[in-house]
């Protein structure tokens, strides 16, 4: 591994990013697979790293967090990159296209999350099923706390356990 005083640092060209001046930024490793790392390198634009093999670059170099677009990390923390993430953001004249991959954001109405179709369907077989129950609406709060019941209501829906609904809750 390639270091200076002060840790591991960028080898994209341009970037002097390195450990010491900056604790909380995440460095990877370039790929032990010789398609993806000739991938990373020409992405890199280093014309000294076309002829070195893939566990040379794995070994001694390292690219910051701030080469990789938001949707190349499996974490906020962006400290793990995904399988098939290439570095794509470089200061450099003819830079490498973007990917453009974004994880799923979730939905949001109005401060509430919106559930997908299926489990919207499924809510609304459930409400079905309560509905055409047979003990009144009243009694039904007796036995459970609105709150629990709820509770299980959506862990049977999350989890497709629901038989028959009716029968198990009352």
């Amino acid at each position: 591994m390639r270091t200076k005083t002060g840790g591991p640092y960028c080898a994209a060209i341009g970037c002097s990013k390195n450990y010491k001046a900056n604790p909380g930024l995440h460095f990877f490793r370039f790929p032990k697979d010789n398609d993806r790392c000739r991938k990373w390198i020409q992405n890199t634009r280093r014309a000294d790293l076309v002829g070195r093999s893939s566990s040379y670059c794995y070994m001694n170099l390292r690219l910051c967090q701030t080469h990789f677009e938001e949707g190349m990390f499996l974490r906020p923390d962006k400290s793990l990159l995904v399988r098939t993430a290439l570095p794509t953001l470089f200061d450099v004249p003819n830079p490498p296209p973007r990917v453009g991959i974004h994880r799923r954001q979730l939905v949001r109405s109005g401060g509430d999350l919106q559930p997908s179709r299926y489990l919207r369907k499924r809510l609304q077989l459930m409400q079905q099923a309560i509905a055409e129950s047979k003990i009144p609406r009243s009694q039904r709060r007796e036995r459970h706390t609105s709150g629990t019941y709820y509770v299980i209501i959506v862990f049977l829906v999350c989890y497709g356990l629901i038989v028959q609904l009716s029968d198990v809750l009352f």
